[in-house]
């Protein structure tokens, strides 16, 4: 589910934000590279049926998209400070 998650919040980040004519990066001292994420809104959340959901990501398991309930419901989210995240996961 956090990869769904993420997975969304990075497409809704990408499709609200201006397209800058180059992406600003940084990489601190230990190598962790970090990404800038604007300040903006953006709609978060979903509202589409596991059925609807299956089709789209026929790759998941049923139960995997079902439990997918908790995203409901679309509310919109302002970002009102630019900040930087890390570009991969860490665990």
């Amino acid at each position: 589910m956090r990869f769904f998650c993420t997975l969304l919040i990075c497409a809704t980040l990408a499709a609200c934000a201006s397209a800058p004519s180059r992406v600003p990066a940084l990489t601190d001292s230990t190598g962790i590279a970090f990404a800038l994420v604007p300040a903006g809104e953006f709609l978060m959340g979903s509202d589409e049926d596991p059925k609807t959901l299956a089709r789209a990501f026929p790759g998941y398991d049923a139960v995997r998209l079902a439990g997918l309930s908790d995203e409901a419901p679309v509310h919109r989210v302002r970002i009102t400070r630019a900040f930087w995240m890390g570009r991969h996961e860490v665990t």
